[in-house]
């Protein structure tokens, strides 16, 4: 039998053998759901207690009245909770253009420094960018790694971006090269990953000069990215005309148009294919896990220097990676970080490389009873040291980072199909029927393809009304309505009318008849669509009639 199928009987056989746990669920679950249809039972309370909370600043979510005995329970309480929130056009934009040598030619930053909806600010690069870092960019002759110059990211008062150069390489964070010096195309390659970085900067330094400024979305192309949001101070404040919805768009009406208007599912999917951490792409490896589950091993490369005897470093290594049996194992993902394990540029991400190389400082140790102090470096295929103007090799060969961090995918030889589990599941779905409390089914074998006839008693299931049980009522009002013409009076006779109103009777079944209302229909299951129709068809023949003089 199949594992679909017998975990279908399971769960009935466990329902059926327990129906007096049933029947107690049931009466809770009742009890529980006229509770809370107390409180939120007509579009009046759902208003008020969900919707106008959770869409503007005016009012709190409220817990619900708990349905069980809890000495510990302190009742309902309020809480703030928005599901939409004012958001400014993008505050800031990041375009890049590579040039002819490899790197980044051309990088531009427009900012909305005031929130009114229109950049304000823009500024561009002096220099051309061969590094990216986390803080800032490193500029060296074009296609080469030489004559490098090193820049971070500041702000001015008013929250505006420049790049401002620093020393040296021990001021920046996370640097990679993105040259032709380090390999081809790497720029177009890796666009998304260096934009993030290079937008991470920037937006952290305006948040670092002005702490008020919240990101609410971020969205990017090829070329560019931008950062939506707000000044945390006027969350809640309409800010201009511009509102970008969850969507991205600032019009989303414009896929409900029925001239053509429709949702853009295939370049989303196009977009998303080439980026390995969209949700498109992630759901893909989730799926693809569960048919073919994975094992995953970790380890680590680690490298250290340490004075061995006067004039000399001595390198140690701490490798649990050569331990592990990668056989039928995926690198999947592979993380290179400096000496203090921080700064980490990623290498490899959901089974992709990326071809960056990172660029970390020297590594500084002092021999003070020498007097001396060596300048390390690692540069992934050595490990060298500079002392007293002199230039030492401590190792050659692969893996020479100060810190190395992976994660491989192994298979486990489990493979689940898919084809039989959807075979089982159309045959039983379509061959089910229910009698009073007995289910029958037929049960598929995908071996020989043969169906069985197979059936589960089922618990009582409480009897339940078609429709909403509802009531009309009536009452006495004064249409004191005013126009720009005239007010009723003009029109009437009287003020007086009579208003019909319908409510719904609730769990208890009882019409909620209010003081000076008269009840014409009591709880049933009221189908007004005649009376509905036979009113539409007088206006229509009175507005027919009407003839408009001059």
């Amino acid at each position: 039998m199949h594992p679909i199928v017998i975990t279908m009987l399971a769960l009935l056989i466990a329902v059926y053998a327990s129906a007096a746990e049933y029947d107690e669920g049931y009466s809770a679950g009742t009890s529980s759901a006229r509770s809370i249809l107390s409180e939120i039972g007509g579009a009046d309370r759902i208003n008020s207690r969900i919707q106008v909370p959770m869409t503007s600043d005016t009012g709190s979510l409220t817990t619900f009245q708990s349905t069980y005995a809890d000495p510990d329970d302190p009742g309902p309480r309020d809480f703030k909770a928005q599901l939409t929130e004012t958001s400014s056009d993008a505050f800031l934009e990041v375009l890049i253009q590579p040039g002819p040598a490899g790197d980044i030619g051309t990088l531009t930053v427009r900012q909305d420094t005031d929130f009114d909806d229109a950049m304000d600010a823009s500024y561009t690069s002096p220099v051309i960018a061969s590094g990216v870092c986390a803080n800032g960019i490193i500029s060296c002759s074009p296609g080469t790694w030489y004559n490098c110059r090193f820049y971070r990211w500041q702000a001015n008062p008013d929250s505006s971006v420049y790049l401002s150069e620093v020393d040296g390489i021990a001021d920046l964070a996370g640097c990679y090269c993105v040259n032709a010096g380090c390999g081809g195309d790497l720029v177009w390659a890796n666009a998304a990953n260096m934009l993030k970085d290079l937008g991470g900067g920037i937006v952290g330094t305006i948040q670092k000069s002005n702490p008020d400024v919240v990101v609410t979305k971020v969205s990017s192309d090829a070329e560019s990215i931008r950062y939506y949001g707000q000044r945390a101070s006027d969350a809640g404040i309409n800010q201009g005309s511009a509102q970008i919805y969850f969507s991205g768009s600032q019009h989303p009406e414009q896929y409900y148009d029925p001239q053509g208007g429709a949702l853009p599912v295939t370049e989303q999917v196009l977009a998303q294919q080439a980026d390995p951490s969209s949700p498109y792409s992630q759901l893909g490896r989730a799926y693809d896990a569960r048919l073919n589950p994975r094992q995953e091993k970790t380890c680590s490369i680690l490298h250290a220097v340490s004075i061995a005897s006067p004039e000399t470093l001595v390198l140690s290594t701490h490798d649990t990676c050569s331990a592990l049996d990668l056989s039928g194992c995926v690198l999947d993902r592979e993380q290179l970080c400096d000496y203090e394990n921080k700064n980490c540029v990623l290498t490899v991400k959901d089974g992709h490389a990326s071809g960056l190389s990172p660029i970390f400082p020297p590594v500084y140790v002092t021999d003070s009873d020498a007097g001396l102090s060596f300048a390390a470096t690692a540069t992934g295929n050595a490990i060298s040291y500079e002392t007293d103007g002199m230039n030492f090799l401590l190792a050659s060969g692969p893996d020479l980072w100060w810190s190395i961090r992976r994660e491989y995918l192994c298979d486990t030889g489990v493979v689940f199909p898919t084809d039989e589990p959807i075979d089982a599941a159309n045959v039983v779905s379509g061959s089910v029927e229910k009698t009073g409390n007995l289910i029958s089914y037929d049960e598929y074998d995908p071996a020989t393809g043969a169906t069985t006839p197979q059936s589960a008693g089922l618990p009582e299931i409480p009897s339940y009304s078609d429709c909403e049980m509802a009531c009309k009522v009536r009452k006495q009002s004064a249409n004191t309505q005013a126009g720009t013409d005239a007010n009723t009076w003009d029109y009437q006779n009287s003020v007086d009318s009579v208003q019909v109103v319908y409510k719904s009777c609730g769990a208890n079944q009882a019409c909620p008849i209010e003081s000076g209302e008269t009840i014409v229909q009591d709880c049933t299951c009221l189908n007004e669509f005649p009376n509905a129709v036979s009113h539409m068809q007088v206006m229509e023949a009175a507005a027919n009639d009407m003839i408009c003089a001059p």
